[in-house]
């Protein structure tokens, strides 16, 4: 009886590994499809800022906070509380 037991357990175990094993492969392959659109994305962005002067003046103004020479940059900061 300890034997079968024995067997028992052991085939439960490898069972729940496999079951593990093929969840974590799942959770990569997802993981991989997540980063080659994310690859994809930035690559057209890449094509984007090589290629068209309005979304490299875009970028300049949102994320670099660059000006043209006749502009200026009003930073309005809300009043803070007492």
């Amino acid at each position: 009886m300890k034997a079968f037991t024995s067997i028992l357990m052991a085939v439960l175990f490898l069972g729940g590994c496999d079951n593990i094993a093929s969840s974590t492969r799942n959770d990569l392959i997802e993981t991989i499809e997540k980063l080659k659109s994310e690859n994809q994305q930035l690559e057209e962005e890449i094509e984007r800022l090589k290629t068209d002067p309005q979304e490299i003046e875009k970028v300049a103004r949102e994320e670099l906070g660059m000006v043209k020479p006749d502009e200026h940059k009003l930073i309005i900061q809300p009043k803070k509380k007492l």
